[in-house]
């Protein structure tokens, strides 16, 4: 028997031991076509990143079912699932969950979301460490601070919490103590004890995620409370199994922190993690590695957060450990584009509503949608940095690839001004749509038969097809962000 075969052997057997539990309550939910698909770009991925492993996991964020849990190493000879037993540092991952507790304890911390928090300058810890962020920000709000991942601000915030409140609500959101997901060995992580948070240096350090370890599911299982209405809903992997919820903080709060991870894909470090048609939100996150008690150059990459349509949220995890291509070493080109295919897999295997057709029905002309079915982004929009050839450029466009559906719809109503070839743009079709809005759709791999130019077209009209389109906006003769002009 070759090594690929007793590898995936061994990966089946694992997969047999995960739900054998759940055989007499329902099917196991991470068996099927989407878990092959993830699979297979966690593959390509890895390749590409040069990277020990990297690992996607769903949830159903109001049921708790594990849905998918994948790994670009399940072929490998000596591949053992690392789900519930990897344990790492999460870094900047920490950030929403400590801004959490600081607003669902507003009364001793009394911070809401309009604080505003001085983030110029350094920050002392104990008189010995010195914190400086990449980039000054002056005062920002929470929000911003996320957006920004700046941790002079989290530092801050972690100041204000009580020493106790941050160990309940550590607890409460499950890290120290296991899910109880039907997988064996799983492990609890490391929490210090609740006196260690008495010293701010431990405070800090935990907002920047830090000085404890968490499993990948564990922390699946804390961004489920932002998508579910601040509840936790117990981990599982058999369908029909109930799930326990337990409130861990307030309504309101839970939906603040969703805003923020939306926020952060549509002007923070998590641009790419566009989805048309879906709405996505999340935080990136680079930790370094420790290794016989000092940290060392090797890292992890992970982004968190959600998707969601409008009848059906997940909770989803990222982690590639140890990227070592040198232009993606960062979690914004790392994680974040796994996320982005991750979902279009999704999408393509029915786990989220059909898209164009119904909405354009639904809201008539007096909304646009996106030019491409569950489209990723490859480049944003803005000041973008190609760290291929370490230069900073701004972009006037935004590039999105197909996933599946190669056909580009046109947003809204409007009027076509130009079809045809342009240098430097290929094929391409420019759209006068409702107002002084002007649509670039360009690098077309061809034109649809009968468009032409003075034409009047309707929302939805296909105006042919793309690999990859370059999309752009402009707006009273100023180009604008194309991703504020598409609703989803």
């Amino acid at each position: 028997m070759t090594k690929i075969k007793i590898g995936f052997c061994i990966a089946m057997v694992w997969m047999m031991l995960a739900y054998a539990d759940s055989l007499s309550t329902g099917r196991s939910s991470i068996f099927g076509g989407v878990q092959e698909g993830i699979e297979k770009i966690l593959v390509e991925h890895r390749k590409e990143l040069n990277a020990t492993e990297v690992m996607a996991m769903v949830m159903d964020a109001k049921t708790g079912t594990l849905v998918v849990a994948a790994s670009s190493n399940v072929r490998d000879a000596d591949f053992r699932p690392k789900f519930s037993t990897y344990l790492f540092e999460p870094g900047d991952l920490m950030a929403p969950i400590v801004i959490a507790a600081a607003l669902e304890h507003n009364d001793t911390t009394h911070m809401s979301m309009q604080t505003l928090i001085d983030t110029n300058g350094t920050y002392r810890i104990d008189n010995r460490y010195t914190l400086k962020d990449k980039q000054s920000y002056g005062e920002q709000n929470v929000t911003d601070i996320l957006v920004h991942n700046s941790h002079v601000g989290m530092a801050k915030i972690a100041e204000r919490i009580a020493p106790s409140t941050m160990y309940e609500m550590l607890r409460a959101f499950g890290f120290g103590t296991k899910t109880g997901i039907e997988m064996p060995n799983e492990k609890k992580g490391t929490l210090k004890p609740e006196n260690a948070y008495e010293k701010e240096l431990h405070r800090v350090m935990t907002a920047l995620g830090y000085g404890l370890t968490v499993t990948p599911l564990q922390m699946l299982h804390a961004y489920g409370v932002f998508v579910n209405g601040g509840k936790s809903a117990s981990l599982h992997i058999a369908e029909k199994k109930r799930a326990v919820y337990k409130r861990v903080v307030s309504e309101a709060v839970a939906w603040e922190i969703k805003r923020m991870l939306r926020e952060n894909v549509e002007r923070g470090t998590a641009k790419i993690a566009y989805v048309a048609g879906i709405e996505t939100g999340g935080k990136t996150s680079m930790a370094y590695m420790a290794k016989k008690g000092k940290y060392t150059r090797r890292y992890n990459a992970g982004f968190y957060g959600y998707a969601e349509d409008n009848n059906r949220t997940y909770a989803i995890g990222i982690l590639v450990i140890e990227p070592k291509t040198r232009w993606r070493r960062n979690a914004s080109l790392a994680a974040v584009p796994v996320f982005g295919e991750v979902v279009s897999v999704m999408y393509e295997y029915g786990m989220f509503d059909t898209f164009p057709e119904e909405k354009v029905k639904r809201y008539g002309g007096k909304r646009t949608i996106a030019p491409l079915k569950s489209a990723i982004v490859l480049r944003p929009f803005g000041d973008y940095r190609d760290s291929r050839y370490g230069i900073k450029i701004f972009n006037e466009s935004v590039t999105l690839k197909s996933t599946k559906d190669k056909t580009v719809r046109a947003i809204s109503d409007g009027k076509v001004v130009f079809a045809g070839k342009s240098r430097g743009l290929g094929n391409v079709v420019i759209v006068k749509h409702d107002g002084d809005l002007y649509a670039v759709y360009a690098i077309l791999d061809r034109i649809e038969k009968g468009i032409r130019s003075n034409m009047p077209i309707a929302k939805g009209t296909p105006l042919g097809e793309a690999t990859q389109l370059v999309f752009q906006t402009v707006e009273h003769g100023a180009y604008v962000d194309p991703m504020s002009v598409i609703e989803r």
